[in-house]
């Protein structure tokens, strides 16, 4: 067994079920938990600051975690690979550990990092763990048999949860190692008004501890994802669940598969743009999504397709724009996800109408008092009934985008 090694915390911020950081404390008698702070990270165009305050919540869990474990939490400031050989060279550390973070582009992102870290003499041990099977284990571009024969390869292999942590190898509290505080919003001038998601890995395991194999994942997916995405929870954790696997699945198959089946011809209007924004496109599907994301910084996935056939095909809003409007608000988007989202691209709604009504009614409170008879296209409604229930079309709701107002009856 080694002296010291040192874990390096990316899209895995939590302890337990952690694949890395299980192998580092079983073969090494002190392992420095560490996480970078990467400007990249704050600077970058997916990360907008839902996603930085979800990420420094699970910091915080994290390094209160290690304190009861008596050890502590290391946090520096800098370019990732620059710091954690300066913090190797600091401690006599010769071993490194991380997850591997997938990447579209060169299978893994980490083929980038780990000669960098060997040129210093760093041996350098990196770890599946945020997907059941990579690119050179399982992949087939038609999804199907994609699906097929993951499942087909599922049943064969042992999902069992190591929480087996030999946490005396952990670095003590006492150690000499400096570290920074954990990093707040006020911190990098981030809006901390807003009413954004928590996250950390204490809450994600209350939230695995209530959710049941009859739950219906799209009631709950705008919840579970953003802990699954910075790696509050592992995906063993997940997929254990009959009802998740289908999705997790599709997950996997997005994180390596190239999509070119998004229409790129589309019209970039800005003005139509901002008004969807807005949440007031006049189709009350469409707004009501927008607004959930607006207010609870969360997306019902399955709604967001239609959503975005709509946005795209009917109003001609450019692409580009929404996937950047997202990564300003969605705490899981990643490159992933977004695929992810627009692999169910189509005019459907996979739900019953009373559930699609109810939740326009909940995030779309200017229609809550309109019939349902008129609840996806209020602007029919008779002007009398519009006065009757105080919603009048182009004053408190407007008329849709693409309907030609002139033809409707808009006096008041």
């Amino acid at each position: 067994m080694n002296d010291k090694a040192l874990f390096w915390f990316r899209n895995d911020l939590r302890i337990e079920n952690n694949t890395a950081l299980t192998n580092a404390l079983k073969e090494n008698k002190e392992v420095v938990p560490v996480y970078i702070i990467d400007p990249n990270i704050i600077n970058s165009s997916d990360k907008g600051s839902a996603k930085i305050k979800f990420i420094f919540d699970s910091l915080k869990d994290l390094s209160e975690n290690f304190s009861k474990l008596k050890s502590k939490l290391i946090i520096r400031y800098g370019k990732s690979e620059e710091q954690i050989i300066k913090l190797a060279q600091e401690y006599n550390i010769s071993k490194i550990y991380f997850n591997r973070i997938y990447d579209i582009e060169s299978e893994y992102l980490d083929e980038k990092i780990k000669p960098l870290l060997e040129d210093f003499n760093l041996k350098v041990f990196s770890y599946k763990d945020n997907i059941i099977f990579d690119k050179a284990e399982l992949f087939e571009n038609n999804f199907k048999a994609y699906r097929k024969s993951f499942k087909t390869r599922l049943k064969k292999i042992n999902l069992e949860i190591d929480n087996k942590l030999e946490i005396q190898n952990l670095m003590k509290f006492d150690s000499g190692l400096l570290t920074l505080s954990v990093p707040t919003l006020e911190d990098y001038e981030i809006d901390k008004t807003q009413n954004y998601p928590v996250g950390g890995e204490s809450i994600a395991k209350q939230l695995l501890n209530s959710f049941g194999e009859k739950n219906s994942f799209w009631e709950y997916s705008d919840i579970i994802f953003p802990h699954f995405e910075v790696g509050n929870m592992s995906i063993k954790q997940l997929i254990i669940n009959p009802s998740l696997i289908d999705e997790l699945i599709k997950y996997n198959y997005y994180t390596f598969y190239k999509s070119e089946n998004i229409d790129k011809k589309v019209i970039s209007e800005y003005n139509k743009f901002l008004i969807w924004c807005r949440s007031e496109t006049g189709n009350p599907i469409v707004d009501a999504c927008v607004k959930q994301i607006n207010d609870t910084y969360k997306v019902n996935s399955k709604i967001f397709s239609y959503v975005l056939n709509y946005s795209i095909n009917i109003l001609g809003i450019d692409l580009k724009l929404i996937e950047r409007y997202l990564s300003q608000k969605i705490v899981n988007i990643s490159p992933a996800f977004l695929r992810y989202l627009f692999s169910d691209y189509s005019e459907k709604l996979n739900y019953k109408d009373e559930y699609i009504n109810s939740y326009i009614k909940t995030y779309l409170t200017v229609v809550k008092n309109v019939p349902e008879t008129y609840i996806r296209e209020p602007y029919k409604m008779p002007l009398s009934l519009q006065r009757t229930i105080n919603c009048i079309i182009g004053k408190d709701y407007p008329y849709p985008l693409n309907v030609d107002i002139f033809c409707q009856e808009i006096s008041i």
